[in-house]
């Protein structure tokens, strides 16, 4: 669409707006894909806190499995250290296999 508009040689602020919220669109509903079956490991009352109050204000529950550890768990839990050899949280695992752990994700 964008590629379009920009081929054509009249332009105007109103196709660009157009165009500029179909790509918000489409970009906001790939994201949003992303994060089904994906899951949060998070420790209470530490930095991913903030994490899972977001998801819970988002509605985003059903999408992403929230995982509440303990710190003996994230210490000593060879999975979890496969997942994140850092061992702190939060860490998020998308349904890819792919993750992300600390600042990344706050």
């Amino acid at each position: 669409l964008a590629a379009a508009l920009l081929c054509s040689r009249t332009i105007t602020t109103a196709s660009l707006r157009a165009a500029s919220a179909a790509f918000r669109r489409q970009y906001a509903r790939n994201a949003m894909e992303t994060l089904e079956d994906s899951v949060l490991y998070h420790i209470p009352k530490t930095s991913s806190a903030p994490v899972v109050q977001l998801i819970h204000e988002l509605q985003l529950q059903e999408d992403i499995q929230i995982e509440t550890l303990s710190f003996e768990h994230v210490r000593t839990d060879v999975k979890y250290g496969a997942l994140n050899p850092k061992r702190s949280v939060p860490a998020l695992k998308l349904r890819g296999g792919a993750s992300y752990t600390g600042s990344l994700i706050t």
